[in-house]
């Protein structure tokens, strides 16, 4: 019994460490499309051509079925796409624009607070003090950070608010590929994300009459190396290994994990973009991480969860 009790241990900890190397992968994407909006190529066209290869990656190993086999499930597929592709990254994209590298990801970290919360609303579940707290604390966090971009830098709110918007539609990502990965599958479920994901943003780019990239734009060795980072191992590989992760250890389980994102991105962008860090961004991060840290990882919490069996 202690033998099946510690090899039970053991997969369980393999899907935490691949948890943290994802995480640790997608805390460099934001210097990745930092570098590539310095160089010209606006937020839209690094989620296309992002996508665009994540796609064609997964069909050579999911390509037998096309559509779900309800059409409420399809439309849900649809809603994956937009929250944890197009609009999610649009938003995000787009706040590099605004602000630092390191403030997204340290906003965007707010979203294992934003799922706690709904996941509790959608529980029904009376929200206990540590989840509060945690609120107010990481609340505040954000907030000295927004102030130290927009007093101290001069940036623009519009950066901080797209960045916790994305955290928003990542929170409802996380909270509805569970049910769909385990009635379709991982790879499928991944591969209709990337198609409605680049079908929706095709769409923005119509109706906001977004130019196609010049090719001429994209023969840097720089834009070509962050793309294939960004579509290959970013997309393809790291959104297989995420779903399977909250499909083993839980969304909420996962979703704590995104902290770690700021920390790697706070660091790569200040060694390769230049970016300061300020006491305020060390404060507001700490403030965040330790507010997320208090509503998810507390043994008393009401919102702990049980072991994926």
């Amino acid at each position: 019994m202690q033998v099946k009790t510690r090899l039970f241990n053991n997969k369980i900890a393999i899907w935490h460490f691949i948890a943290v190397l994802t995480m640790c992968v997608w805390g460099t994407t934001f210097i990745s499309t930092k570098v590539l909006l310095q160089y010209g190529v606006s937020p839209a066209d690094i989620f296309l051509l992002r996508f665009l290869q994540a796609y064609v990656g997964i069909l050579f190993v999911s390509h037998s079925r096309l559509w779900c086999g309800r059409l409420q499930d399809e439309l849900l597929m649809l809603t994956l796409g937009v929250c944890g592709g197009s609009l999610y990254f649009l938003t995000e994209n787009t706040a590099l624009r605004y602000t630092l590298a390191g403030n997204v990801s340290l906003e965007v970290c707010t979203a294992p607070l934003i799922t706690a919360l709904l996941a509790s609303l959608i529980r029904k579940e009376r929200l206990g003090w540590r989840l509060w707290g945690g609120s107010v604390i990481a609340l505040a966090g954000v907030s000295l950070i927004v102030v130290q971009s927009n007093v101290t830098f001069h940036f623009n709110i519009v950066g901080d608010l797209l960045a916790i918007s994305a955290a928003i539609l990542w929170s409802v990502y996380q909270l509805l590929t569970n049910p769909m990965t385990e009635k379709y599958g991982i790879l499928f479920t991944t591969r209709k994300v990337f198609g409605y994901g680049i079908l929706t943003i095709l769409l923005y780019m119509f109706f906001a009459g977004s130019s196609v990239p010049q090719w001429a734009d994209l023969c840097s060795s720089i834009v070509i190396g962050n793309l294939l980072y960004l579509g290959i191992i970013a997309s393809l590989v790291c959104f297989m290994t995420w779903n399977k992760v909250m499909r083993r250890i839980g969304s909420v389980n996962s979703a704590n994990y995104i902290y770690l994102n700021p920390v790697v991105t706070v660091c790569f962008s200040s060694i390769i973009l230049h970016e300061p860090i300020t006491l305020s961004t060390i404060m507001g991060g700490a403030a965040i991480i330790g507010g997320v840290y208090l509503t998810q990882y507390s043994p008393k919490s009401s919102l702990r969860i049980k072991k994926n069996k």
